[in-house]
């Protein structure tokens, strides 16, 4: 025990962080990596009142120390339109003196509200794959909330749309249009200088 305690036995949780659609839930475990030498009483708490932990409470004594146990989080419905962050911290209790000292790290949870859809399709940002409507999945654009953009070729900030240099050539669209070169390659002329 005393050797288990110099090694600073640890408490551990299966995630460091989770994702939930708001009216959703999910779970999370909590292990042991030593047996403890009383009983050991971990309470979850919540920063956030909309994000409800179940149970209020486990325990871990020498009999089911090696069996990880649940502790599952519940987002209630809200008509804020407001994505929710919380902080789920852990207290610990209990005669238990092998893990007197151990702390279990925090967990963030982020949850994408149902109500926002910003693109007015009916489908909420969380399921939806197109959120601006401009027929690019978020997935490849590069201006999810921006309608009029998708593509930024030469990565400054500014789409396409609204650049007027698109491939950061120094040349104008319009001049290399003008020129019949290719405003959307900063080498347009093919001879391996940009």
């Amino acid at each position: 025990r005393d050797e288990a305690k110099a090694l600073r036995a640890s408490i551990s949780t299966d995630v460091t962080s989770l994702n939930l659609t708001e009216g959703g839930s999910n779970w999370y475990e909590v292990s042991l990596d030593e047996a403890p030498d009383g009983t050991l009483v971990i309470m979850p708490s919540s920063d956030n009142s909309v994000v409800t932990l179940d149970p209020s409470y486990i325990k871990f004594t020498k009999l089911n120390w090696d069996m990880p146990q649940y502790i599952y989080v519940d987002i209630a419905e809200d008509d804020d339109a407001v994505n929710t962050t919380a902080t789920i911290s852990h207290t610990i209790a209990g005669t238990d003196t092998v893990f007197a000292s151990a702390t279990i790290a925090d967990l963030s949870v982020n949850v994408v509200d149902n109500d926002v859809d910003f693109d007015g399709d009916g489908l909420h940002d969380g399921i939806d794959t197109d959120d601006d409507g401009d027929g690019a999945a978020d997935e490849s654009d590069e201006f999810p909330y921006d309608a009029a953009e998708d593509t930024d070729t030469d990565g400054d900030g500014t789409g396409n749309n609204a650049d007027t240099d698109d491939d950061g050539d120094n040349i104008s669209d319009s001049d290399e249009i003008s020129q019949g070169t290719d405003p959307l390659n900063s080498d347009s002329d093919g001879d391996g200088v940009l």
